[in-house]
């Protein structure tokens, strides 16, 4: 937040005094004026002439002359408006000086309020940048000399609730959060006698998600994000749109990790999505739409385990400039740390680590940022089994729970990533004492997390384990049976598809083994055995999940004497292992997969022995070998590999890939080519371009295949095509060309008549458009294809909201098709009653863009629009009088000439 957008104008500051008409008083009437143009035009001259001039009037002021106080007031207000953010800290600090100088002046007169409300946001400004806390409670001091916050000051109310919410983070003091919660609530209740705009119901729902994030109340989430929606009927302009949907999004994700409904986190994608298409000039209202639909990505990999979701999280969060991408350095750690755990890619864990460590580093750390420092620390112990490393995670993560308060969303996590640290110094440590104190904060943690919350999971994950470890080494069936709960209730919270749910799957057969066999309960190992098939027949999850749960479950069937199964289950393992060392890692993270299942052919190979198969045997250790040296081929030259059989069949696989890329260019080069290509061998090439791993190239292929069907009438088989196409671009990370993929498949089901998968996939089209790379011009199409599929079913309130976001993206870039997209906003909105003004303000907006392109024909579609509207309104006069504006402009031969003279005759008859 900064002070440009709280600002007060002088001539709000009513306590002002009155002007003498003398030099000083003209030259700070100058000054005001150049800090008002140097705030909104962000013109640092302007900011520099408004500190002069009212610097130079100190040297004009004697005795206790009262303008004193106002000239230091409005130099505090130039210090803390400068546009120019490269001495940030510099101005801070002349802003402090200047306002608490103003605040002493005023000291022995009457009025003052906004003397005093300036040297609070002053104060606010700077513990915002140095979290000290003589900042806060001077700015404290300040406030309590005030005697309340009036209804009707909206810039005021916003500063001082911000004031109070921080002053709960430095004291703790539950009376400052709910004071802040009332001063918001304030604006919009019934002692206020101005009108409630888009500020002040702002102002409540941010200062209500904020107050939730500290300390957890029943139904405040819900509360913000009712007046969050609220906010955005009055939101006219782009950038009160931004920032309303921005808010929006981060209200309803909060509310999803409070209660788990993913219709609330599907909803704040969606805000964010629209947020970023407004493509706001200021930097700060950018980064936040950016990092919000980051964030809604993000949760959503968490939910289902999409990559796609996770390296555009990555990839947004890069985007950032340097300052923000430092201030959401946080942010992206966690994306980070998300995509080692999900395909093990070293660089992104130490890329995570040093971010984390800066972090954490600070005085001024948060719980999340220590959270975060402790998760990484003991996942680089994982790798490494370096006790410093996890003695430094459990420090830290005491430190997190030594900062989290009760109540405070991010607790529960604190005490259980403290519980993490312990048990992985446990298993290195083997002390009782360490699985004691672990299973004691797991406790702290359930007892703190919201029970559907999408983080409960997570705890009794740990939970499970934990209590399995420790019935390990006291044998005590009590412990089993909260293991196999929590690792039951974990099962119950994992979608079928989710890529965790492999691991998850594990954990449980690992409890449900030993339940069984303490129990001797054949029906508990059954279940584990069951458990186990189905995490290998995931084929969602990482292939070293996979693997895992083959080997121990062909170990489990091994122990059981049941040797034929059990080397069916290690067959898979094997067969597994080529997956492991994905070539897109990096070579050490190769390497460190491949390192963790060395033994594994020898191993498989054992056990097909005692199962009496002997070619078995031998296949695993062959396919172990291919394995190692398909993963040496691709760091050293294939001329070395001599007359090994395998090198020699990967050496034939590089030839025919050589074949498959001049058939490509060949399709490539020539003009009409793709469509002189018989089908077949179109087809063919995709298929063996998917195979070479260029899925990019592939989709491309299919994709131009897909236009050429539709063109000549095969329309199912376009869709078929296009869904291919679509399939290998999402796996390319194509997103421009599968946003275009989707916009086409949802043409060719218009064309079949399916309206339903037609708006399913304009809408996809339009949200990976809007948050790639792609031109505005095409995020504009996108958007403008999907509004006008919705009025095609009678959607039109969500019509017009996609064609106005259409028009905004085709501002700049093509007037004709941002006339066009607001003339059938207009059309949308002229089927709703109730919104009968907006259709006229977007016909009009429409009329003057094709007035200055100097179009009969759009200029005629308007007025034609507009006699529609007034007929809705019941202003027949109004009407008639558009239509024959419209017939005038229509020619002769022009269709449309005997709709309007149809339309008069009516109106005139009616």
């Amino acid at each position: 937040m900064h002070f440009s957008e709280l600002w007060l104008p002088p001539e709000n500051s009513g306590d002002a005094v009155e002007d003498s008409g003398d030099e000083v008083d003209a030259i700070i009437r100058a000054a005001l004026v150049d800090l008002q143009a140097g705030v909104v035009e962000g013109d640092p001259s302007r900011s520099a002439a408004a500190r002069d001039g009212l610097a130079s009037t100190l040297r004009l002021l004697k005795g206790r002359d009262r303008r004193l106080a106002w000239v230091l007031c409005h130099l505090a207000q130039v210090y803390l408006t400068w546009p120019e953010r490269s001495d940030r800290r510099r101005m801070l600090d002349l802003a402090v000086q200047h306002a608490d100088a103003a605040a002493e002046a005023a000291q022995a007169d009457a009025g003052g309020e906004f003397i005093v409300v300036t040297a609070v946001q002053a104060r606010w400004n700077q513990y915002l940048q140095t979290h000290a806390g003589k900042d806060i409670l001077a700015a404290a001091g300040y406030m309590r000399r005030l005697p309340a916050v009036p209804p009707n000051e909206t810039a005021t109310a916003m500063v001082f609730a911000n004031v109070y919410l921080c002053l709960y983070d430095y004291t703790s003091d539950a009376g400052a959060l709910d004071t802040a919660k009332a001063i918001s609530r304030g604006v919009v209740g019934p002692g206020r006698t101005m009108a409630i705009g888009f500020e002040e119901l702002y102002l409540v729902a941010t200062v209500l998600k904020a107050a939730d994030e500290r300390r957890r109340e029943p139904g405040l989430l819900a509360e913000a994000v009712r007046f969050a929606e609220r906010s955005l009927l009055f939101a006219h302009t782009p950038r009160r749109r931004n920032i309303g949907l921005t808010t929006l999004a981060n209200c309803r994700r909060a509310l999803y990790w409070l209660g788990g409904d993913l219709s609330d986190l599907e909803l704040a994608i969606h805000a964010a999505s629209e947020a970023t298409q407004l493509r706001p000039q200021n930097v700060v209202y950018k980064a936040a739409a950016t990092v919000s639909l980051a964030l809604g990505l993000r949760a959503r990999f968490e939910a289902f385990g999409d990559l796609d979701d996770l390296t555009e999280t990555i990839r947004l969060f890069r985007s950032l400039d340097t300052e923000m991408a430092t201030l959401y350095s946080y942010e992206l750690s966690v994306a980070l740390r998300l995509r080692y755990e999900a395909i093990g890619s070293i660089p992104d864990l130490l890329e995570a680590l040093q971010l984390a460590e800066r972090e954490a580093g600070r005085d001024s750390a948060s719980t999340n940022d220590l959270i975060q420092y402790a998760t990484l620390l003991q996942q680089a112990f994982v790798r490494t089994d370096a006790a410093p490393t996890i003695a430094k995670a459990i420090e830290v993560a005491q430190r997190a729970v030594d900062k989290a308060r009760r109540g405070q969303a991010s607790a529960g996590l604190a005490y259980n990533t403290l519980a993490s640290c312990l048990l992985a110094a446990h298993r290195l440590e083997h002390e009782p004492d360490l699985l004691n104190e672990a299973i004691e904060a797991i406790e702290e943690a359930v007892d703190l997390a919201a029970p559907d919350a999408p983080t409960t999971t997570t705890i009794q994950i740990n939970r499970a384990t934990a209590y399995r470890m420790r019935w390990d080494e006291r044998g005590s069936p009590d412990d089993l049976e909260v293991a196999i709960a929590a690792a039951m209730d974990v099962l119950k919270r994992t979608g079928a598809d989710h890529p965790d749910r492999a691991g998850r799957l594990s954990t449980f057969a690992k409890i449900a083994d030993a339940f069984g066999r303490v129990h001797d309960d054949p029906s508990a190992r059954t279940r584990a055995l069951a458990a186990r098939d189905e995490a290998i027949r995931s084929t969602a999850a990482p292939p070293d999940s996979r693997i895992r749960a083959a080997v121990a479950a062909g170990q489990s069937l091994a122990e059981n004497g049941q040797w034929q199964e059990a080397n069916a289950r290690f067959a898979i393992a094997v067969s597994l292992m080529p997956e492991v060392a994905w070539h897109g890692l990096d070579r050490s993270s190769q390497e460190y997969h491949l390192s963790e299942g060395a033994d594994l052919p020898a191993l498989a190979a054992a056990h097909a022995l005692q199962a009496d198969d002997t070619a078995g045997a031998i296949d695993r250790l062959e396919v172990g070998r291919s394995v190692m040296w398909r993963h040496l081929l691709r760091l050293t030259d294939p001329s070395a590999v001599g007359d090994d059989s395998e090198a020699a069949g990967l050496v034939a696989d590089l030839c025919r890939a050589v074949e498959v890329e001049g058939l490509f260019r060949e399709w490539l080069d020539p003009e009409d080519a793709a469509d002189q290509m018989p089908r077949e061998q179109v087809e063919e090439l995709a298929a063996d371009l998917g195979r070479l791993q260029e899925p990019g190239a592939a989709a491309v292929v299919l994709g131009t295949l897909a236009l050429r069907l539709r063109r000549t009438g095969d329309v199912p088989a376009a869709v078929s095509a296009n869904l291919d196409a679509i399939e290998l671009a999402g796996a390319a990370g194509d997103h421009v060309n599968l946003g275009v993929l989707h916009g086409h498949l949802g043409f060719a089901y218009r064309q079949i008549g399916d309206q339903k998968q037609a708006v399913r996939h304009y809408r996809r089209s339009a949200e990976i458009l809007g948050a790639s790379s792609a031109p505005a011009e095409a995020v504009g199409t996108a958007r403008n294809n999907l509004g006008l599929a919705l009025a095609s079913t009678g959607r039109y309130r969500e019509a017009a909201a996609e064609l106005a976001a259409a028009a905004a993206n085709f501002a700049g870039v093509d007037r004709r098709r941002r006339a066009t997209a607001l003339h059938d906003r207009a059309l949308a909105l002229t089927r709703l009653p109730d919104r009968l003004e907006d259709a006229m303000l977007a016909v009009r907006e429409s009329r003057k863009l094709f007035v200055e392109l100097g179009d009969r024909l759009g200029q005629a579609d308007t007025w034609y629009s507009e006699g529609l509207i007034h007929d809705r309104a019941d202003r027949t006069e109004l009407a008639i009088e558009a239509l024959e504006t419209s017939r005038g402009l229509y020619g002769p031969e022009d269709p449309e000439r005997p709709d309007v003279e149809a339309a008069l005759a009516t109106l005139r008859t009616g």
